[in-house]
């Protein structure tokens, strides 16, 4: 499979997240609300200039901003 970062990712994709780029308080508080390794997100919305990416999960929409700093390896499946 092929892994793509997450701000990538056409609006209205769903994805599964496949690594962190490093793990900080940004990746220690996607665990504690569920998004981690393995979970099925959203893209809704992307912001534009780098602006955070938006997206759904279990019903709720979160806005990550991703940098070179901080990226979310993604792929598509089911």
């Amino acid at each position: 499979t092929f892994s793509m970062y997450l701000q990538n990712i056409p609006i209205g994709s769903s994805v599964i997240i496949e690594s962190f780029s490093v793990v900080n308080e940004v990746t220690k508080r996607l665990n504690e609300m569920g998004i981690m390794i393995g979970t099925k997100v959203k893209v809704v919305r992307k912001s534009p200039f780098n602006g955070p990416v938006i997206i759904e999960y279990n019903y709720h929409k979160i806005a990550i901003r991703c940098s070179k700093e901080f990226q979310i390896s993604v792929r598509f499946g089911s």
